[in-house]
């Protein structure tokens, strides 16, 4: 009974290391496998040394992306590895002309796995076929171009650009093609200047796009500010405002302008409400002859003048009526302060009248009274203002020019 327990717990012993060693073998054969062989479909390709290309005026424009490789070691490592986590590597230092080139690849694992636990078994291509090209740097014009138009009586003005040069690279035989970056503007319905940050195009010298994933501007901007002002357009009439005086009228005065309109343009909300320019302001009383006055035009702030008329000429012409001077003794003040005396240096004015030559034939100087308006008077001797007055009957007529008569301004005695 001894003897056949002791054979059983042999034989139970003996599939337990049965068992132990399939299991191992086991192990061995489907992790620890060291003559394990995969396939690693598209692994990325890397560049090496890019930036020296570009010192020599070199850039890449066609290369193989991804390669396939077979590879052998030890299972545990092989699992490990994915086209996500591995890559191979190019050195294109070696380059140095433009054309095509075949150029060995360098296998690189990932960072746990020894570099030298892996072999090559095979690969697919053999080598990276890169196609290089010369490289060209230029400087091209900003060209705005506009579709359909403002709406009627609106004026575009010239755009203003935050930048007017932009600059781009790329393969020669592309950049070469390029003359211009095209901004596109759309005009309709438009009615106040448009301010704006707006992408270019890239384009040949007849505006037709040109499209190359190597071509870059320099500063990787494809943005422009553009600045557009958009005007109301107005022709609006010239006015000289007249003041009637000296017996000259708008009824029998010829005023003659050198200018009857002045065509502007402006921001909508100034422009739309402007109905007439004035140019300035006469007073015929202060004129004693025909004669010619020049005006500088003004207009308000944000509005341009499109005709480039900087001045306007008035031609006053007093055609019809005569001039006579009068020996005034009638003068007499107004207005004295309180506590005050005068006394008038002058006992006689000289005085001009213009009006009809029928009116002026029967005028006399009795007709005719100085008043000395002294309500602003001080003490001393001063020269004031003095008006002329006519006796009534000579409607058509006035004085001319302006008139002072000096007084001496004392205090009243008590």
């Amino acid at each position: 009974m001894k003897n056949k327990s002791i054979f059983s717990n042999k034989l139970v012993m003996l599939l337990l290391s049965g068992i132990v060693a399939f299991g191992l073998w086991l192990y061995v054969i489907t992790v620890v496998s060291p003559n394990s062989e995969t396939t690693i479909y598209g692994v990325s390709v890397e560049l090496q040394g890019e930036g020296v290309l570009n010192d020599r005026k070199l850039i890449i424009t066609e290369q193989i992306e991804t390669v396939d490789l077979q590879l052998a070691g030890n299972r545990t490592d092989l699992n490990k590895i994915s086209n996500k986590n591995t890559s191979v590597v190019v050195d294109v230092t070696k380059i140095y002309d433009a054309g095509e080139h075949n150029l060995s690849y360098l296998f690189v694992p990932p960072g746990d796995i020894p570099s030298d636990a892996l072999t090559i078994q095979s690969k697919n291509p053999n080598s990276i076929r890169l196609v290089v090209e010369e490289k060209l740097e230029k400087e091209i014009p900003v060209n705005v171009i506009y579709k359909n138009n403002t709406p009627a009586d609106f004026v575009k003005e010239p755009e203003q650009l935050d930048r007017e040069m932009i600059v781009v690279s790329g393969p020669a035989s592309v950049v070469k093609t390029i003359t211009q970056a095209v901004v596109e503007i759309d005009l309709a319905n438009c009615r106040e200047t448009i301010v704006e940050s707006k992408t270019f195009t890239l384009c040949d010298q007849n505006g037709k796009e040109v499209k190359n994933e190597f071509v870059k501007t320099v500063d990787d901007n494809y943005q422009v500010n553009v600045t557009v002002p958009i005007a109301l357009f107005k022709e609006l009439p010239l006015k000289l405002n007249v003041t009637p005086g000296g017996g000259a009228t708008l009824e029998n005065t010829k005023i003659t302008l050198s200018h009857q309109t002045l065509s502007v343009s402006g921001p909508e909300a100034v422009v739309s409400g402007m109905e007439e320019i004035v140019v300035g302001t006469v007073d015929l009383g202060k004129l004693k002859e025909s004669q010619t006055l020049e005006f500088e035009l003004t207009l308000p702030e944000g509005v341009t003048n499109e005709t480039g008329v900087t001045t306007v000429t008035a031609e006053i012409d007093f055609d019809g009526l005569s001039t006579r001077t009068f020996h005034v003794t009638q003068i007499r003040t107004v207005d004295l302060p309180d506590g005050m005396s005068v006394q008038l240096s002058a006992e006689v004015v000289e005085v001009m009248i213009r009006g009809s030559a029928a009116e002026l034939a029967r005028m006399t100087d009795s007709d005719i009274t100085v008043i000395v308006d002294l309500s602003d008077a001080v003490l001393g001797v001063e020269k004031y203002t003095a008006t002329v007055e006519l006796a009534d009957g000579f409607t058509a007529s006035g004085a001319v020019g302006t008139y002072t008569v000096t007084a001496t301004i004392s205090q009243k005695e008590a």
